[in-house]
């Protein structure tokens, strides 16, 4: 009788483990791939493969184990858009091509309709905000982008509010939890189900957000070197001066060809009580102090490694600057170019 239940209970072990299991069925359409390499990635950019197989008559066969809490990419070839699914049932059906597209799977078509969402309305917005910089209305068309975050933000907060323990719900919350004040993401964070919170980039951003950060001024001295002091933002802003704020990074492309704007008003402006804050965001010290020195930047830098004060702000995309009153009140913001004089100038 032992015996008999060991078995039962092997094969429904056995069974147990094979419903477990998603078969992802695809097919190509492009006789040129024919013998090509079909793999399973975790993402679209991952270098090593969960599973792969050669393509034969058009057709391939991948595996990988159930899981609602998790997507990944069937990729073919590097000019081929990835299949993006999320293996939530035991079978899932796929065309590889110019237009993806999966069947079978709840889930994968969330997804997807939660990234055409993304897509569609980044492309909307961009191209409207080009014909306005085109017209020469920059301040148009930085508005307009400052609207398409919102929307956004409020699209993928409805997609999360539906999918709060599942991929759909951790590729919604990856894509605005920047964007959100550190009370409203671990709000949200909390709301989560297992999926969202064993999400490997969503929990160190949690860590990050939620670990104290020593408030640093990076100053540069008379003979060139840069040191460490203690303090922050609040040290130098509202203390009775005009303070001009650059929120920039060293791994900014844009920020570094805005920099020798910032550093000839500092220096022309210098004298008559105007103060330059430079605020690096998401950098580290070293990669600062490297580009401070390569980019001739001498004003104090308030270092902002998880971007705590570019939130407060409401600052989404750098360069960004702001100009604050002696009070510490914002007179005006988003300046570029000769834009930057100009509103210093209004004010000395």
């Amino acid at each position: 009788m032992k015996k008999i239940l060991a078995a039962v209970a092997v094969l429904a072990a056995l069974s147990s483990c094979k419903a477990k299991t998603c078969t992802i069925t695809g097919t190509v359409d492009d006789p040129s791939l024919e013998n090509a390499v079909a793999m399973l990635l975790e993402d679209a950019d991952s270098a090593e493969a969960l599973d792969e197989c050669t393509i034969k008559d058009g057709s391939f066969t991948l595996k990988c184990p159930i899981d609602p809490g998790k997507s990944y990419a069937v990729k073919i070839d590097e000019d081929m858009p990835p299949v993006v699914l999320v293996p939530d049932v035991k079978k899932i059906s796929v065309k590889a091509g110019v237009e993806p597209a999966v069947e079978g799977s709840p889930l994968s078509t969330d997804i997807q309709a939660t990234q055409t969402m993304i897509m569609d309305t980044f492309n909307d917005y961009n191209a409207r905000a080009m014909g306005l910089l085109e017209s020469g209305d920059g301040d148009g068309a930085s508005a307009l982008m400052d609207e398409m975050y919102d929307v956004l933000k409020d699209k993928c907060l409805e997609v999360y509010e539906k999918h709060l323990d599942d991929a759909v719900g951790v590729q919604a919350l990856s894509i605005i939890m920047q964007d959100l004040k550190k009370d409203q993401f671990n709000e949200l964070y909390a709301k989560g189900g297992q999926a969202v919170k064993e999400a490997r980039y969503i929990k160190e951003y949690y860590d990050s957000v939620n670990t104290a950060s020593k408030d640093i001024l990076l100053v540069t001295a008379e003979d060139g070197t840069i040191t460490e002091q203690s303090g922050g933002f609040g040290d130098i802003v509202g203390h009775g001066n005009y303070v001009l704020v650059d929120f920039w990074a060293s791994w900014c492309g844009p920020c570094r060809a805005e920099t020798p704007n910032v550093v000839a008003v500092y220096k022309k402006y210098k004298d008559q009580g105007l103060i330059v804050l430079g605020v690096p965001v998401n950098d580290k010290l070293e990669d600062t102090k490297a580009a401070m020195k390569e980019l001739g930047i001498t004003y104090i830098q308030a270092v902002d490694p998880k971007a705590e004060k570019a939130k407060e702000f409401g600052v989404r995309g750098i360069p960004h600057l702001i100009l604050f009153s002696p009070e510490g009140d914002i007179v005006q913001q988003g300046m570029r170019g000769e834009g930057i004089e100009a509103a210093v100038k209004k004010v000395l």
